[in-house]
């Protein structure tokens, strides 16, 4: 999306919100005149008096009540978390998977591979995804841009048998930081007009991922998307658009020549 297209799109999400703010301040200030009205019209006998209502009023009044909270629930309530390892995976499995309801000329994914999971975990999930990635570059052609955390023997490893895999496809891009405290950054999965996640460090062992917030609404969603962005300028480019770089060949290969000791647990 160019930046006439995204000020275009602020502008109407700015314009929903600021709609539902005005709805609720005039629901209030309807609800304030409306108990005025009744005192002054029953001589502030209150509810105690009896008043003759149209039926085709209070019909009026229950289908714009109806209406109102549906258009406020649309454009506000637009977030969920789940916590648990599983569910938290699976539900990331369910966003990436909703990107098949986007025209596949404007599939657009981004994503983080900070976290580190438990040795020779079994964990289905994690196999979905990664089928799911490579389905979304190989087949479908999307735009994905994924930023990861090498700090592990194997984590070099994956990460030069990827840009193997996947050199020469000019629709997949990668960076990557180097040696960064797994624990110190959320995963970050952004599927342009379906949604966000961010996948926090368990409270519990720090070193893995069991929580995650999804996000529907599109200001929040943009709010991720600019953090993931600000990590991406920053981070150092591995596959640019399909093209190995040297300063990434360069990058690993300092890592690899001074690898921190640890286990390697990372996915």
């Amino acid at each position: 999306m160019g930046s006439d297209g995204q000020l275009k799109q602020d502008m109407r999400n700015v314009a929903l919100n600021l709609t539902a703010n005005l709805i609720w301040q005039l629901l209030v200030v309807f609800s304030a005149l409306s108990v005025i009205f009744v005192l002054r019209a029953t001589e502030g006998e209150g509810l105690a008096a009896e008043i003759r209502v149209p039926a085709w009023l209070i019909l009026l009044i229950a289908a714009g009540g109806i209406g109102t909270a549906g258009f406020v629930y649309v454009t506000s309530k637009r977030a969920s978390v789940v916590r648990g390892r599983r569910q938290a995976t699976k539900s990331n499995v369910a966003l990436l998977a909703s990107r098949r309801r986007v025209d596949a000329s404007s599939r657009i994914i981004r994503s983080t591979r900070f976290g580190r999971w438990p040795p020779n975990e079994d964990l289905s999930n994690r196999t979905n995804f990664r089928q799911e990635l490579e389905q979304a570059i190989v087949d479908e052609g999307a735009d994905v841009r994924r930023i990861w955390n090498v700090s592990s023997a194997a984590d070099a490893e994956r990460l030069k048998l990827l840009l193997h895999r996947y050199e020469g496809r000019t629709n997949h891009s990668i960076r990557a930081y180097f040696g960064v405290a797994d624990h110190l950054m959320p995963e970050l999965l952004i599927v342009d007009s379906r949604g966000a996640s961010i996948s926090f460090a368990s409270t519990r062992t720090p070193h893995s991922l069991d929580w995650a917030v999804h996000i529907k609404r599109k200001d929040l969603v943009y709010v991720v998307r600019d953090f993931f962005d600000v990590l991406w300028d920053r981070a150092e480019k591995i596959l640019d658009s399909g093209e190995i770089t040297e300063a990434g060949r360069a990058a690993i290969a300092r890592f690899e020549a001074n690898i921190p000791t640890g286990g390697d647990r990372n996915r």
